[in-house]
């Protein structure tokens, strides 16, 4: 899911032509109260600011994405700024602005991230990596919800709901005196907390597919790949330190290792080939799991095609008879498909 292309790891406005996908496909009670919570916080008042905890490659990125495209500011900036990745004479600038002349090199005016996602939202990621000095300029900013350009004496408001992500915990920080209090309770207004993919194998083999289809897309390949069933199991089995983002790429490198439609275990990295004793049970048989990549790919279809019956099958190269019969079994609604109704195969 990144635009690039700014300095400083800042990254673009989201596209609103793109397509919408649900961030995360979870059958995880964990994972639905997130899902859950997440559309609550959403539609509340959008000066909330929210803080997003979890371990690196969870998917925090996403989640705050989704908290944008769910709430009133949907259609206004979404602007993401990696706290780490600033260094702390151009952190000013780089969040508040700049006008001409106001430093050596300072060649142009700047209107900073906070004046980009002015309307909308902006992420702070990786804030608790931030120095202690550069967070005591981040909380006027967030309590006052103005901001100072560099060379500019008069502060300026600007509307704007910010989510915080870190995999650091900030109470410890707190207690330790590497984070401001202050700053802290200001931005947890409402603390989601992700999961490691370790803790949630069920999840894996609909989130493999669903992030299969993306990445297949993504590449503009005409072909639609499948994971076989076996495949899934050998993912199920291993702990992702990395989480969802060490996935993603698992499924990259086996598109280029695969030669046809079909991925299987040799073509995963050979880490990930091997089933230790003490590694989490397989949670489906090959039936199973070859009726949750189904339904992923029904549901994926459905998505493309806004619920054009015709379009779909036509996706999965499925003969229309043979996918109304798939639409019975899963139970997903006709001929104005609801997909969020749609019944997931039991894990």
């Amino acid at each position: 899911m990144c635009q690039c292309g700014m300095s400083f790891e800042r990254k673009a406005t989201i596209n609103q032509s793109e397509e919408y996908r649900p961030p995360f496909v979870s059958s995880d009670p964990q994972m639905q109260w997130i899902q859950n919570r997440i559309v609550k916080v959403a539609k509340m008042s959008a000066q909330m600011n929210v803080l997003i905890t979890g371990e690196t490659g969870v998917g925090k990125e996403v989640l705050a994405k989704m908290i944008h495209r769910e709430s009133d500011r949907a259609n206004a900036p979404f602007i993401t700024v990696n706290c780490n990745a600033i260094p702390m004479n151009l952190f000013e600038s780089e969040l508040f602005g700049h006008v001409k002349g106001s430093f050596t090199g300072a060649t142009s005016s700047k209107i900073g991230s906070f004046g980009q996602a002015d309307g909308g939202t902006i992420l702070l990621d990786e804030i608790g990596e931030l120095p202690l000095l550069l967070q005591t300029k981040l909380l006027r900013v967030v309590q006052e919800q103005e901001i100072a350009r560099v060379g500019e004496g008069k502060p300026r408001k600007v509307d704007v709901r910010i989510i915080a992500a870190t995999h650091v915990d900030l109470e410890q920080a707190v207690a330790a005196g590497r984070f401001r209090e202050d700053l802290y309770y200001r931005l947890s207004g409402a603390i989601i907390h992700v999961p490691p993919l370790r803790q949630r194998a069920a999840d894996v083999p609909a989130l493999a597919v669903h992030l299969l289809e993306k990445i297949c897309h993504e590449l503009r390949l005409s072909a639609r790949m499948s994971l076989a069933p076996e495949t899934i199991a050998y993912l199920q089995a291993y702990h992702f330190p990395g989480n969802v983002r060490e996935l993603k790429q698992a499924l990259s490198r086996a598109i280029v290792e695969c030669e046809d439609d079909w991925i299987l275990p040799e073509h995963l990295p050979e880490k990930m080939r091997v089933i230790k004793k003490s590694a989490t049970p397989i949670l489906h048989d090959a039936p199973t799991l070859k009726r949750m990549v189904e339904y992923e790919r029904i549901r994926w279809a459905l998505e493309q095609s806004a619920g054009n019956q015709t379009r779909a099958a036509q996706l999965l190269n499925m003969p229309l008879r043979t996918f109304v019969s798939r639409l019975t079994k899963y139970r997903f609604r006709r001929p104005k498909m609801s997909i969020e109704h749609a019944r997931r195969p039991a894990a």
